[in-house]
C-alpha cells in the first residue's frame, strides 16, 4: 500500500507482439483500491529496454513519508543502476535519482534513508550518500 486506499505497484510493462507477449520495460502503477470491484490504475510510468529484480521485494526501498519509491533497474538491458522516484498525486511519478552501477556492484544494492539522507549500498563495496533536501546532492563516497 501507498496509502489508504492506494496501491502500487511494481512490475513489467508488456506488449503483445505476433501473438505473443513480451516484456518491453519495467513499470511502477498507483492504483485506487477505494472500491475492490472496480479498481482502477489512476497514474503509470513506464521505461523501455529496462528491467528491473522487482521480485527480490526486500531490495525496494518505500518511504511514504519521505515519498520515495527506490529500485535497481538494468538500463538498456546491460547497465545495472538504481533509481529513486517520488510520486505526486496530479503529476505521477518522477525520476529524482539514478545511478549508473559498475558490474561488480549489481549484488545487494540496497537503499536507505535516515533523516534527510539517503544512503546507497554498493554490495560489498562500500557506501555512497545522497541529500534528500537538495534533489539528491551527494555528501560522501566510501570505499571499503
Amino acid at each position: 500500500f501507498w496509502e489508504k486506499n492506494k496501491l502500487l505497484g511494481i512490475g513489467f510493462d508488456t506488449e503483445q507482439q505476433d501473438g505473443s507477449v513480451w516484456t518491453s520495460g519495467y513499470k511502477l502503477s498507483m492504483f485506487d483500491i477505494s472500491d475492490p470491484k472496480n479498481v482502477t490504475e489512476e497514474k503509470m510510468e513506464a521505461k523501455r529496454n529496462q528491467y528491473t529484480d522487482t521480485w527480490e521485494y526486500k531490495s525496494i526501498l518505500i518511504s511514504r513519508e519521505k515519498n520515495v519509491i527506490g529500485f535497481e533497474v538494468w538500463l538498456d538491458y546491460e547497465i545495472p543502476g538504481y533509481v529513486v522516484y517520488s510520486y505526486d498525486e496530479d503529476q505521477g511519478f518522477n525520476e529524482r535519482f539514478k545511478y549508473n552501477l559498475k558490474l561488480e556492484d549489481v549484488s545487494n544494492i540496497r537503499g536507505i534513508i535516515i533523516n534527510d539522507v539517503f544512503y546507497l549500498i554498493l554490495g560489498d563495496r562500500g557506501i555512497n550518500t545522497y541529500d534528500i533536501s537538495q534533489d539528491y546532492k551527494l555528501i560522501s563516497e566510501m570505499e571499503y
